[in-house]
C-alpha cells in the first residue's frame, strides 16, 4: 500500500496522448476512469492525423492504428487487434431494410472516405463492392464518418468496441480482413517516467479487456 501511494504521488503534472479522432468513443471513458484513479493528473488528448512528434515532447503517448510504427528512439507496444465491421443507426435499418449480403450491398446508402491519398482497407471495400452513386456522404475524418453513421446518413465502418451508442447496431458479422492492430507508442526518453509507465498499464489491461468482450459479442 505505501508503494502504491508512492506511485500515486508521482503520476501527476500533464499528460498528453495523441490519437485518430474516432477512438475518441472508447479512450475517453478510459482515460476518465485513469484520471479518477490520479486527480492529480491534467491529461490532455489530442486528435490529430498529423503524427506528433513524440521525441518532440509534442505528446507522451500515441495510439495509432495499422502498421506497426517504426520511428526511431520509440518504445512500441501492441495493444490488441481490434474487429471491425458495418454498423448502421438503427432507424437506417427500420427504413431501408437489413444487409442481407455484403458482398452485393445493392439498394442501400454509404458512408465512406475521401478518395485521395492513401486508402484504408475499409474505404478500399466500399470503393470495390458500392456503386460510386450509393456511397452518399463522404469525408477524410474518420470521427466525421462515425458521426455520419450515427446520424442514420447511411452504413459506415466502425470499430466494435463502440458501447456508447446503443442505437448502433451491426449490419453483417466482423471479418478478419477488416481487423486493425493498435499500438501504443511513447519515446525512450520518457517511457520509464511513473505517469507514462502507469497509463500504458492502464490502457493495456483496459484495451484487452475492450478487444476480448468484442471477440465474444454475438
Amino acid at each position: 500500500a505505501a508503494r502504491q501511494r508512492g506511485v500515486s504521488a508521482e503520476v501527476k503534472g500533464d499528460l498528453i496522448v495523441t490519437t485518430i479522432g474516432s477512438f475518441s468513443v472508447w479512450l475517453t471513458p478510459v482515460l476518465a476512469a485513469f484520471q479518477m484513479l490520479f486527480p492529480d493528473l491534467r491529461l490532455s488528448l489530442l486528435s490529430d492525423y498529423r503524427l506528433l512528434r513524440l521525441e518532440h515532447g509534442e505528446a507522451h503517448l500515441a495510439i495509432r492504428a495499422g502498421p506497426k510504427p517504426q520511428e526511431p528512439d520509440n518504445v512500441v507496444q501492441h495493444l490488441g487487434r481490434f474487429p471491425i465491421t458495418l454498423f448502421a443507426h438503427r432507424d437506417y435499418v427500420a427504413r431501408m431494410g437489413p444487409l442481407a449480403d455484403p458482398e452485393r450491398p445493392v439498394g442501400h446508402r454509404f458512408v465512406g472516405g475521401v478518395k485521395v491519398g492513401a486508402l484504408s482497407p475499409h474505404d478500399r471495400w466500399i470503393n470495390a463492392h458500392v456503386p460510386e452513386a450509393d456511397i452518399v456522404f463522404r469525408t477524410g475524418d474518420n470521427r466525421v464518418q462515425s458521426d455520419a453513421v450515427a446520424a442514420g446518413i447511411g452504413i459506415g465502418f466502425a470499430a466494435v468496441p463502440n458501447q456508447s451508442n446503443p442505437d448502433l447496431v451491426q449490419v453483417c458479422p466482423p471479418r478478419p480482413e477488416w481487423e486493425i492492430d493498435i499500438w501504443l507508442v511513447s519515446h525512450m526518453a520518457l517511457h520509464r517516467t511513473a505517469k507514462v509507465q502507469a497509463l500504458s498499464h492502464f490502457l493495456i489491461d483496459q484495451v484487452r479487456g475492450l478487444v476480448g468482450r468484442a471477440q465474444t459479442r454475438p
